[in-house]
């Protein structure tokens, strides 16, 4: 995706160059690009944007914006959605994270205002939630917006992350709160031993039944590695009603990727891939009882399907199960964050738009190459 100091460089006539563009006001395109404009401005008025979404419109030879077969590339779409969906229907804000009140960002997460719905009317007394891999707690992750509640509400539960500079600054903003900083590399194994430390889980059996599950409010899962394994640990042990993910965009659907624990095995790196796709944690949560409710950039944000008619009866046009595959394609990416690898958005359009059975082999031989003998990984 090229910046706007670029464009003239890349708009040669002679070659095919893929750009992220939204129309705009942007009426000196003359002037900044000279006699390049000249044909800019016969067709629209945009702006280059460098967060392009996985269809944006390419630049192709005269500056046409569609080129004559896109309406075969969106019938493949269709036909590729309709045979993998989960979801089934369309929720066009289900990219919006907060509105213009709180951020023109409409991507930055507002927990206290998207899950209006479940919190109610009033502010609750108490939220209980585990913050694995909170960082910083700072303004970036989702669960920082729950600050604002903490005059009028108890929160309690964990933030942990192995970092522990991170959780100098963690512990800053979680002052006059009941949550635990604790510094821990996080494994499948370990999550256990984690999660009995949040209020009101069960700690023992009764006789020869095995321990009950607790509940808790909210679980948000990022350490940038085997996170679905994580995932998949905590709900062994605890029931939740909200979960936030990150997700890696780099891998579109239908493809399920995820690195998966192995021993031995570092906790965070960022030269090989990690994390999962979108429709491998749709499948996931879905048999863990949750749905998809909200995407960006980063993170997906997910219900408990006990909690949906909370959501549904006050939100106009929504409907569960969401089609992830609409969500995904309106929702505008950072190419910089591409789960442990700089992958061009250009091989993110090619196995979105190419044969399933041939972009599968090329991402399994490109997988297999990066990571050796490091890590187990699926994709299927």
């Amino acid at each position: 995706v090229f910046t706007l100091e670029t464009l003239q460089a890349a708009c040669d006539l002679k070659s095919t160059q893929v750009v992220g563009i939204q129309a705009a006001n942007f009426t000196d395109i003359n002037a900044e690009f000279g006699f390049y404009g000249k044909y800019l401005t016969d067709f629209s008025t945009f702006v280059i944007r460098d967060d392009p979404k996985a269809l944006d419109p390419s630049y192709h030879r005269l500056f046409y914006f569609f080129m004559d077969d896109t309406w075969k590339l969106h019938n493949k779409l269709a036909e590729h959605a309709h045979r993998w969906r989960r979801g089934q229907y369309l929720y066009p804000r289900c990219n919006e994270m907060s509105s213009v009140r709180h951020s023109v960002h409409s991507n930055v997460i507002n927990l206290v205002e998207i899950l209006g719905p479940w919190l109610g009317t009033e502010a609750p007394s108490h939220i209980s939630f585990a913050n694995i891999g909170c960082g910083r707690f700072d303004e970036i992750d989702p669960l920082h917006s729950l600050l604002a509640l903490k005059e009028e509400t108890l929160l309690t539960g964990l933030c942990v992350d192995l970092d522990a500079a991170n959780l100098e600054v963690a512990r800053y903003w979680l002052q006059g709160t009941a949550v635990q900083v604790l510094q821990d590399r996080v494994t499948p194994a370990s999550m256990e031993e984690l999660l009995l430390q949040m209020p009101g889980v069960p700690q023992n059996g009764d006789g020869d039944n095995a321990r009950p599950r607790g509940t808790a409010d909210i679980l948000k899962v990022d350490i940038d590695s085997y996170d679905a394994s994580v995932l998949a640990a905590a709900f062994a042990v605890l029931d939740f009603d909200v979960v936030i993910t990150e997700y890696v965009h780099a891998y579109p659907p239908p493809f399920c990727f995820a690195l998966l624990f192995s021993e031995p095995e570092r906790t965070y790196y960022y030269d090989r891939p990690f994390g999962a796709s979108i429709s491998y944690l749709v499948q996931i949560m879905q048999q863990n009882n949750f749905e998809l409710f909200k995407l960006n950039q980063n993170d997906a944000i997910w219900l408990n399907r006990r909690v949906l008619p909370r959501f549904s009866a006050v939100i106009e046009g929504l409907q569960f199960p969401i089609d992830e595959w609409a969500c995904y394609l309106q929702t505008f990416f950072d190419e910089n964050i591409t789960g442990g690898m700089q992958i061009p958005m250009e091989f993110t359009r090619e196995w979105l738009l190419g044969d399933l059975s041939t972009s599968a082999s090329r991402m399994q031989e490109n997988l297999s190459h990066v990571l050796g003998n490091w890590h187990s990984a699926m994709l299927v």
